[in-house]
Parts: structure tokens; sequence; C-alpha cells
């Protein structure tokens, strides 16, 4: 009996020093992300995730974190949206391109010979979604209807 205990005072300890990752799941909730961000429009569907700093994909700092949405728009709010581009690097690990993006999105990326991604397309100002701590990020438009990837990160 003392076996026993002890094997599974040892496996205990085992699991306690080994923390496993904290993953977020993909949410679908419109009203939880309107408290993290603006929503200049309702959108029609919602798919977003937080990456803490500490996921391999993310690029942040020890303190940041980020926040990736999929948000469908009408054709004409999307419209309104397509602003200024801006500058970013267009390489990206290829674990940036998350399982649950839309194919559409998803095409958005190409698979260069060093594993890395390279952004196809423009990214565009996000501003109209800034709100603090995230005030940071751009937007991409996909798609034929009103569909938009938005990333905002804190810095």
């Amino acid at each position: 009996m003392n076996k026993i205990i002890a094997l599974l005072c040892a496996l205990c300890l085992t699991c306690a020093c080994t923390p496993s990752p904290k993953e977020n799941p993909v949410k679908t909730n419109p009203t939880e992300l309107a408290r993290l961000i603006k929503l200049p429009f309702p959108a029609k569907a919602v798919q977003w995730q937080v990456i803490q700093a500490s996921s391999g994909n993310s690029g942040l700092g020890p303190q940041d974190w980020a926040l990736v949405a999929v948000l469908d728009f009408s054709s004409q709010e999307r419209g309104q949206l397509l602003k200024q581009p801006v500058r970013i690097d267009t390489s990206f690990p290829s674990t940036f391109v998350l399982p649950w993006f839309p194919a559409a999105l998803r095409a958005l990326w190409q698979t260069q010979s060093d594993g890395t991604m390279k952004l196809t397309a423009t990214a565009l100002d996000a501003s109209a979604f800034y709100n603090s701590p995230l005030q940071n990020g751009y937007l991409l438009p996909f798609g034929d209807g009103g569909q938009v990837m938005l990333y905002l990160y804190t810095q």
C-alpha cells in the first residue's frame, strides 16, 4: 500500500512540475468580443481567439497578447473599413495560420522553402477596432463577401 501511495505522490509531483500550455479556445460570442475591441458595425458572425505571448506562433513580448478574429460584415460595411494600407512584416511562422481559418483566408499565405508563410495580400489599417490595450494591428479582407481577418496586439 505504501508503494502505491509513493507512486501516486511521485506521479502527482511530476505532473505538477510540467505545466501544460494554456490553449485559449476559439470563441463565437460577439458580445464577449465587443468587451475587448470596438466593433464599428454589428458582425453577422464572429470567430476569435486570444493568443498568449507564450504560444509558439505569437511573436509577442513576454507580457503581450494578441487577438485574432474572423468577422463577417455586409459587403458595404466591409468597404467602409478598407482604409490605408499598413506596412507589416509579410513573413510569418507556419503556426500563425490557424486551423480554424476559412480556406479563403488561409489562401492569402504561401508556404516558403524555409517553412515560413508569406502573406500575399495587403494589410490594412485596423484603427476602427482599437480598444486599449489592443492598439496595434491590421485588417485583411478576404473572400467575395464581407469577411475580414483582424489581428490586434498589445505592445
